[in-house]
């Protein structure tokens, strides 16, 4: 389970500012937090949609953001502890948004340029981001999209390995054999045979019984002594 540090979006989004209430452009009182409006009788679901913009006033006022200094630099020590603890995470999350947006990145034509974007859950928080994915399970697990069309988002994200994403790709031959449809990765690990062997043998025209069946080959020394090297 993820530290109780992990604060909602909108708790997060307001938690560097005061909460000014004004009426008639005057300030009537200030507020540390958004949700101690709770404690005046104020409803904080509806002040924090004052402040987003959705509403004009609530009860009669105008209640706006005001930054304060001391909350701010906090703020960002915090962020700044947070990339460090989940530095994995935290470079997942940055990258996923650049290849959505960023033009001059090589892979945008693969994301942003498909039109798959983060979902605003996601967008300007990585805390949400965090409490949906979670820790990464290892190093050798990084982020896929079980829908390869879909944008990222929770329920089209999840942490994989390199050979579960190999087989998840909109590039991933398939191939049946005995009624049974498997990537050729999946076969390839199945039969124990080297990748590029089956690769190769495919592209010389075996059949996908002969590409799995044949033993491999192994080169012979001069000596007699075989060397363990591959052969088709």
């Amino acid at each position: 389970m993820l530290s109780q540090q992990l604060i909602s979006h909108d708790m997060r989004h307001y938690w560097s500012k005061k909460i000014i209430q004004l009426k008639d452009g005057k300030v009537v009182r200030e507020y540390p937090s958004v949700t101690s409006v709770k404690e005046y009788g104020f409803c904080r679901d509806m002040v924090s949609r004052c402040l987003s913009g959705k509403y004009k006033q609530y009860k009669g006022f105008q209640w706006v953001l005001k930054s304060d200094a001391r909350k701010e630099k906090q703020f960002r020590a915090k962020k700044v502890a947070m990339s460090v603890t989940y530095k994995k995470e935290y470079s997942t999350w940055v990258g996923i948004r650049r290849r959505c947006r960023d033009h001059k990145l090589v892979e945008y034509p693969r994301y942003g340029g498909r039109g798959i974007i983060v979902c605003d859950r996601w967008k300007s928080s990585f805390l949400n981001f965090l409490n949906d994915m979670g820790v990464a399970p290892s190093e050798k697990h990084s982020i896929d999209r079980i829908d390869n069309n879909g944008n990222y988002e929770p329920s089209n994200c999840r942490w994989a390995t390199f050979n579960e994403q190999c087989n998840n790709r909109r590039t991933s031959k398939f191939l049946e054999y005995n009624g049974v449809r498997k990537t050729m990765v999946q076969w390839a690990d199945e039969y124990n045979i080297h990748r590029s062997t089956v690769h190769t043998r495919l592209r010389l025209g075996w059949t996908i019984e002969k590409v799995l069946t044949t033993p491999i080959k192994l080169k012979i020394k001069r000596d007699g002594e075989a060397n363990g090297s591959r052969l088709n």
